[in-house]
C-alpha cells in the first residue's frame, strides 16, 4: 500500500501544467456580436507576428467597424490583432491577404482574436449575417 502511495506522488510530481482552450458554448451570431467589445471586417496584412512566449499578432488593416466603443476603436487604429500561436490557448491561424469579419474583446491592452470569437472568411458569411453586423444585431442587443 505504501508502495502505490509513493508511486502515486511520484507521478503527480511529474505531471506539469497543461493548458486547454475552452469556451462557453453561443448559439447564434447574434449572440457572438452582443457579447463582444467590437465587430469589424479587416484583411490581413502580414503573417503572425510572435511575441512573447505563447502571443503575438497580425498586423491588420480594418475596413469596416460594425461596432465598438471608443476603447476598442483606439485599439483597433494601431492594425494589430493579438492571438495565442497555439490552438490549445485558443488561438487562431488568419491568412494574409484574406478579408474576415469577426467579434472580439479588448484585452491587455489590445484587440485580440480567439477560437472563441466569431471569425469567418468574409465570402463564409450568411447574408442575414452581414445584414445583421451592418444593424440589425444592435437594435436586437439587450440593453
Amino acid at each position: 500500500m505504501q508502495n502505490i502511495f509513493v508511486v502515486s506522488i511520484l507521478i503527480a510530481a511529474s505531471i506539469g501544467w497543461t493548458y486547454a482552450c475552452s469556451c462557453q458554448g453561443r448559439k447564434s451570431t447574434e449572440e457572438y456580436y452582443c457579447a463582444s467589445s467590437f465587430a469589424i471586417q479587416f484583411n490581413v496584412t502580414s503573417d503572425f507576428q510572435f511575441e512573447g512566449s505563447v502571443g503575438g499578432y497580425y498586423n491588420i488593416l480594418v475596413e469596416k467597424i460594425f461596432k465598438g466603443d471608443q476603447n476598442a476603436i483606439t485599439h483597433l487604429a494601431t492594425g494589430r490583432l493579438q492571438t495565442s500561436q497555439f490552438s490549445s490557448l485558443c488561438g487562431v491561424v488568419l491568412v494574409e491577404n484574406e478579408v474576415y469579419v469577426m467579434t472580439g474583446y479588448v484585452y491587455r491592452h489590445g484587440a485580440q482574436v480567439s477560437s472563441c470569437d466569431y471569425l469567418r472568411s468574409l465570402s463564409d458569411v450568411a447574408a442575414y449575417d452581414l445584414k445583421g453586423f451592418n444593424g440589425i444585431f444592435k437594435d436586437k442587443c439587450a440593453v
